[in-house]
């Protein structure tokens, strides 16, 4: 089933936001076997949406639009829409409703600009918004079905998994089967994946890879008339995926890397904290993005100066001043005074250099020292990752997550 995205806005084109919509609907789409084949942006500008619209036709069997569903004056997707469609640019009462309904739950009164919102093409289904203000709509013209979706991120994405996922179910008619498993890896980059897979018999299963930094994703996928085959044989190939690359896949589906780890110490009765240096605070960040972490991460510090490491986490001043702040003897010192003051099962601890600045012959920029504590003693690890500051502290956080799923593996 051939899908096209259409993201709508001046401020995307200008550079003004990212589109993150897009990477987001690319993900969903993606990992549920759908092809996503044609991607358009354009501005607020009525002839553009109308002809990026009008493109649309024959070209895919669904185009899923966001933005430009909002109450003021460039807000004008939908009634270009309705140009496009031929149809008139209607009230739609039960839509108004639900925007008043929006307003009193909140205490507020609904402004009488907000009303426009409440317009759509004459035909449309209405879309419940249950975050904001906008509803979205769902229109069928010429084979080939619209979903409007407001701009908004949060609301998008709540719509988008309560309507448009079930509504693409309904509406795909392709006779063949499809089967997938979507494996998710990290520790290996994609020459590397490659290098250990690129002589396995597919079994006529197409294997497409996907980078995601710092993770890699493995999608095997296959269409054929016999779905108990198809399925058979894609999982036949997942199984050798997983043969060949051993503890480098981390799971498969949707759960993220933090969530997996999470999970298994959550399975365990197990706990963990976390002391930062050169990642201010991005480990603890990853771990609490999960609902539910409160179950098995107790604490994190952000001990950024080599007087917080002393007064904080206990770091011997003789060991900073013989060592040095990135050393393997003071990771060990964080991670093992984390976890006497946190009471943890297990503790991380990471130091090293992020830059641009600050390295030194000895110490490059890009070196990290990553340390795990446990009542079975601490591993150590030196690592050098020779990338910008914003990536170096993504790639350390994950490469510490790594480290104690690794521990909790083998243990």
């Amino acid at each position: 089933m051939k899908i096209e995205i259409l993201t709508i806005g001046d401020e995307i084109l200008s550079g003004a936001i990212t589109d993150t919509n897009f990477a987001w609907l690319g993900d969903q789409l993606w990992s549920r076997g759908y092809e996503l084949h044609w991607h358009t942006s354009v501005g607020d500008e009525p002839d553009k949406i109308e002809q990026a619209l009008r493109s649309a036709v024959g070209r895919s069997r669904a185009v899923i639009i966001t933005g430009g569903l909002g109450p003021t004056i460039d807000d004008i997707t939908l009634e270009a829409a309705s140009k496009t469609f031929g149809v008139p640019w209607i009230l739609f009462p039960e839509a108004l409703e639900m925007i008043r309904a929006w307003f009193v739950k909140r205490g507020r009164e609904m402004a009488p600009k907000n009303e426009k919102q409440a317009f759509f093409p004459r035909g449309s289904t209405i879309i419940p918004n249950h975050e904001g203000t906008a509803p979205g709509c769902y229109f069928v013209f010429q084979k080939t079905d619209y979903f409007f979706l407001p701009g908004v991120p949060r609301e998008m994405k709540r719509m988008v998994d309560e309507w448009v996922i079930p509504q693409l179910e309904k509406v795909d008619t392709e006779k063949k089967k499809y089967a997938f498993r979507f494996l998710r890896t990290f520790g290996l980059p994609e020459s590397g994946l490659a290098e250990k897979l690129d002589d396995m018999d597919l079994k006529g299963v197409d294997l497409a890879y996907r980078v995601s930094f710092p993770e890699i994703f493995l999608k095997a996928s296959a269409l054929g008339p016999d779905a108990f085959d198809l399925d058979r044989r894609v999982q036949e190939v997942a199984d050798e995926i997983h043969r060949r690359l051993g503890n480098v896949v981390y799971g498969e589906g949707r759960e993220t890397f933090p969530a997996v780890v999470g999970k298994m110490l959550h399975a365990r009765g197990e706990t963990v904290s976390v002391a930062e240096s050169c990642t201010g605070g991005r480990l603890a960040s990853l771990i609490t993005d999960i609902p539910g972490s409160s179950n098995y991460f107790d604490r994190g510090v952000v001990t950024y100066s080599n007087q917080s490491k002393m007064e904080l986490l206990r770091v011997p001043e003789k060991t900073l001043k013989e060592h040095g702040a990135v050393s393997s003897a003071t990771a060990i010192a964080m991670a093992q005074g984390m976890r006497r003051m946190a009471k943890t099962t297990y503790s991380l601890a990471i130091t090293g250099i992020a830059g641009p600045d600050g390295g030194t012959p000895d110490k490059p920029v890009g070196t990290v020292h990553i340390a795990l504590d446990s009542e079975k003693g601490t591993i150590e690890r030196k690592l050098f990752f020779a990338t910008n500051r914003e990536w170096f502290k993504h790639l350390v956080s994950f490469a510490a997550l790594d480290l104690l799923r690794k521990k909790l593996l083998h243990s």
